[in-house]
């Protein structure tokens, strides 16, 4: 998978992940480093003005798009691939967002921030909460990147499928633990496309985000160069180093997940996931920085009252896709009463077994949630008997997936047709089709 310096080898083994990293900074040096560290548009990283072009191009009137999962129209990309700092050069005739990955990175940080959102065939700037960016300085700004790439970019936002599942935060463990050395280090063009270790594969866009916020150096594999098993024809990383920034915030973040996991060893990014990351972030660098005063976490979800109006059919490969019924449910509906709803329609007659919603919200991500029952699912959103289709965050025309019976196991996709007044209670308001037997 990685042919490269010890330290990455290393890293591939489980025993050496849990040993503290190592530093070739002292102590003293990395403080004073944080200390005399200006944040500016132009440093440590251009991650600030990366975005604000980003911002600027798309606008509030925002730019059309065909694209299902929000992203942005191949159309803009080369030229919005010179305004960013470090353009990467592509052979591609109709380049899509994931093959620049330069993009990609800032993009994904926007739309989880939700200072960009996608809707009705329209990618645009959200005019409220780019007041709020407006209102902070740059270095809390950039501590809100940093945060946001940290603990909550993926790649599913663009629509890739998750090689991240079972091993979050898969960029971040890989610059945490140490893989970056302060001497460049080789990497084979299956970072980005294989299988790493238990983590998955680390995503080009994600390198790139780390150089932008100017924690390691970069430079691209040459075409020529690349295995010819290699998929991806856009940018892909060569090798890369850390810089000393890069690893001034490595020691501060470890230390302050550390006191906070009162631990000693570095096991502590089992626990990354469940972790308060305002808290890590500001507690390590608020000493530093007076003026890391404010966070800008991504957007809580708003309840949207009303009737949501869902045709559920079998899910393509479950069964005959001319079988659908018509669901009027109210906004506070749980998930836990909708899985009930959706069995009876379907006359199922026995709803005693473990099941699974899973729904991609307005930002791109995607949210699971699971039976009450539920005791061995680590990487879920909540339980079903606890979240209403209201607050779910649902875009025009989302979509809910529901998985039922592991044994069995039965698929259903809900589609939201339009969300119509409020009505008293849930109802079939249409029916066509013979259901299976369960």
């Amino acid at each position: 998978m990685l042919k490269a310096k010890a330290a990455v080898i290393g890293f591939l083994h489980n025993d050496t992940m849990f040993k503290k990293p190592k530093y070739s900074l002292s102590e003293e040096d990395s403080r004073s480093l944080l200390r005399d560290q200006r944040i500016t548009p132009e440093e440590p990283g251009t991650i600030l003005r990366d975005v604000a072009a980003l911002l600027e191009a798309i606008g509030l009137e925002g730019v059309s798009t065909s694209s299902k999962q929000g992203n942005l129209p191949s159309g803009m990309l080369p030229d919005l691939n010179t305004r960013l700092h470090d353009p990467i050069k592509l052979e591609l005739k109709r380049p899509l967002l994931r093959d620049y990955p330069n993009l990609a990175g800032p993009y994904i940080l926007l739309r989880v921030l939700g200072l960009v959102r996608s809707e009705r065939s329209r990618v645009c700037v959200d005019e409220a909460r780019l007041a709020r960016w407006q209102a902070l300085n740059p270095c809390e700004q950039y501590f809100a990147l940093l945060k946001t790439w940290l603990f909550d970019a993926k790649g599913e936002v663009l629509g890739e499928q998750s090689r991240e599942h079972g091993a979050p935060c898969t960029g971040a463990l890989l610059f945490l633990t140490q893989a970056f050395g302060k001497g460049w280090t080789r990497f084979e063009d299956s970072i980005h496309v294989y299988g790493f270790s238990a983590m998955g594969a680390v995503p080009a866009w994600s390198t790139q985000l780390m150089m932008r916020l100017g924690l390691i150096e970069l430079k691209a594999r040459p075409t020529q160069q690349r295995s010819r098993y290699t998929t991806s024809k856009g940018w892909i990383m060569g090798k890369a180093r850390r810089t000393e920034w890069g690893e001034a915030v490595t020691r501060a973040i470890v230390d302050q997940a550390t006191a906070m996991q009162d631990t000693t060893d570095f096991s502590f990014w089992l626990d990354l996931p469940e972790m308060d990351h305002a808290l890590i972030l500001q507690g390590a660098f608020a000493p530093f920085f007076s003026e890391y005063r404010n966070t800008f976490d991504s957007p809580e979800a708003e309840v949207r009252r009303g009737a949501y109006v869902f045709k559920a059919k079998y899910h393509k490969h479950y069964g005959p896709g001319d079988v659908w019924r018509e669901l009027a449910v109210p906004h506070g509906t749980t998930l836990h009463d909708l899985h009930h709803a959706v069995l009876d329609a379907f006359q199922f007659w026995d709803d005693e077994h473990l099941y699974e919603w899973t729904a991609k919200d307005r930002s791109g991500r995607t949210r699971s949630f699971v039976h009450p029952a539920c005791e061995w699912c680590p990487e879920i959103d909540g339980y079903a008997d606890a979240v209403k289709v209201g607050a779910l965050d649902l875009p025009e025309r989302g979509t809910l997936n529901f998985t039922f019976d592991y044994g069995n196991t039965w698929r259903f996709v809900l589609k939201l047709q339009r969300i119509d007044p409020p009505v008293p209670e849930l109802r079939l308001i249409a029916s066509h089709g013979k259901s299976l037997p369960q």
